[in-house]
């Protein structure tokens, strides 16, 4: 939040000082930037919710931002969902990371993978929720890729809560959560 608002506040000051041309532009970024900044509150307001803490809803919350995501992006999505989810309660934390998790998976496929398409899948089995994130891109090599804070703060946010990330590269990449309920 601290970095969008600083862009608005650079941008905004500058506004006097600059041609009408340029203007332009400028109000073209602080409008992209307190988009960002919109939806990074609404974010926040709900993984702070504690009527959100079950995971039917984070499940469907899930589902509703990748594909409005993906849509906003010309991105062609398939999500695939439990037909039955339990009643079982998901505290704020383990939602926050879960949420965060796939937000950066559809994030890095749509600045990186110059893919037509991601398909996610959520499972639930035995007490493991399971969420794979597929895109049809170009793929990458996670030993040669330079190596920047997405991946490492996925591989973090799930040690946090007992899980583990795999990337697997089949036509594309899929990234898998794997996450003990």
């Amino acid at each position: 939040l601290g970095a969008g608002l600083s862009a608005i506040k650079y941008l905004s000051q500058g506004a006097p000082y600059i041609s009408p041309e340029t203007q332009k532009d400028n109000n073209v970024k602080i409008s992209k930037y307190a988009d960002e900044l919109v939806d990074k509150m609404n974010d926040i307001i709900w993984a702070m919710n504690e009527k959100n803490d079950t995971l039917d809803n984070l499940i469907f919350y899930c589902k509703a931002w990748v594909t409005e995501y993906c849509d906003a992006h010309q991105l062609a999505s398939s999500i695939t969902v439990p037909q039955h989810i339990p009643a079982m309660a998901i505290h704020g934390q383990l939602r926050q990371n879960i949420f965060l998790c796939i937000k950066e998976s559809v994030h890095n496929i749509i600045k990186h993978a110059a893919a037509g398409r991601v398909d996610m899948q959520i499972q639930l089995n035995n007490g493991l929720l399971r969420i794979e994130i597929r895109d049809n891109g170009r793929g990458f090599d996670v030993e040669r890729v330079k190596s920047g804070n997405g991946l490492y703060n996925m591989q973090k946010r799930m040690a946090q809560v007992n899980g583990r990330m795999t990337v697997v590269h089949d036509n594309g990449t899929a990234v898998v959560f794997e996450i003990p309920l």
